[in-house]
């Protein structure tokens, strides 16, 4: 169970892209990516996560997600047992999209992004007509690509309608028996990275609570670093990103039952860097047994500074040392 905007494997650092394909031939991994359409944001619970399962070979690798796909191959090689992958992934975003009215509503730091999500929907149909005008004018003018109008963000089933695609895509997978998370998400959310501390362990809570599992595996993915290795820090290098980096650390070491991957160190110009094995590697030191464990042992850095935040380091998954029990979704 994947939460991060699908990333074709064939985008991997690991080999070539025909290498790749050619030897992602496991009958045994199976692959769900719940439909965009069918299951798009929605004003109520929805009963079904449409969808098809797919098994893993040289010809479906491509549609897999990357992290998920190593994550997988990982498991089943370790475990020599069947692996089942849910990618309920949509890129850009909020964590809020992701909670439940009743988490979103019990803390009142939520309000305001509560607030300017309904406002936005609100104003949406005015806002959607005046583009469509805009657009006819500029059509008449000669549709200059430069000059054309830029859509208005917010409309009806909106992504990030708060609670939306927790209705549609996450309350129809609570009956499917999963073993953990893998969460791969923050960038909308850098710009309130103190209050993500609280998003995130409150996520956690309400999917845990959904499925009725207070231990439920969460194995989250540290923001990357944005730029080329040598050059000068992005922006989202040095400021925004750094934080939020931070909040996730800190959640990782208080909330119990997650992993975290540190991903610094491989971040590209690309806001998606292709070098996907290294989270599952950080996160898992694999040891089999009769109970079909994972053991994960790592360290990472903390910071008592807002100065020392970006100094991360690429040091393994930030964890003590811990079990979990894994086994296919």
């Amino acid at each position: 169970f994947k939460q991060k905007t699908a990333y074709e494997i064939r985008l991997s650092l690991v080999g070539s892209e025909m290498c790749i394909r050619d030897r992602a031939n496991y009958p045994e991994i199976r692959y769900f990516i719940v439909s965009r359409e069918k299951n798009a944001s929605s004003s109520v619970p929805l009963e079904e996560a449409h969808g098809e399962w797919k098994i893993c070979s040289p010809t479906t690798a491509g549609d897999f997600s990357g992290v998920g796909y190593y994550f997988a191959q990982r498991l089943h090689r370790t475990l020599n047992r069947p692996v089942g992958l849910i990618d309920n992934s949509w890129g850009g975003t909020y964590a809020q999209s992701w909670m439940s009215p009743e988490a979103l509503a019990a803390d009142p730091e939520y309000a305001p992004h509560l607030a300017w999500a309904r406002e936005g929907l609100e104003r949406a149909p005015v806002e959607k007509q005046r583009y469509q005008e805009e657009l006819r004018t500029w059509q008449e003018h000669g549709a200059d690509p430069v000059t054309k109008p830029i859509p208005p963000y917010w409309h009806a089933g909106h992504r990030n309608t708060p609670a939306g695609l927790y209705r549609a895509r996450v309350v129809p997978l609570f009956g499917y028996p999963v073993k953990g998370v893998l969460w791969y998400q923050g960038e909308a959310n850098a710009a309130q990275a103190r209050l993500y501390e609280k998003l995130l362990p409150d996520l956690i809570g309400d999917w845990r609570r959904g499925w009725g599992r207070h231990d439920l595996p969460f194995l989250i993915v540290q923001l990357p670093s944005l730029g080329s290795p040598g050059s000068a820090p992005e922006v989202y290098r040095d400021s925004r990103w750094a934080e939020l980096r931070d909040a996730q650390l800190r959640v990782s070491k208080r909330v119990r039952g997650t992993a975290l991957a540190v991903t610094v160190d491989v971040g590209e110009t690309h806001i998606h860097p292709r070098n996907k094995r290294v989270a599952h590697d950080r996160w898992l030191e694999p040891q089999t047994t009769e109970e079909h464990r994972e053991e994960r042992t790592g360290h990472c850095t903390a910071y008592d500074d807002d100065q020392n935040r970006d100094r991360h380091h690429a040091s393994g998954q930030c964890r003590g040392r811990e079990e979990q029990s894994w086994s296919h979704a």
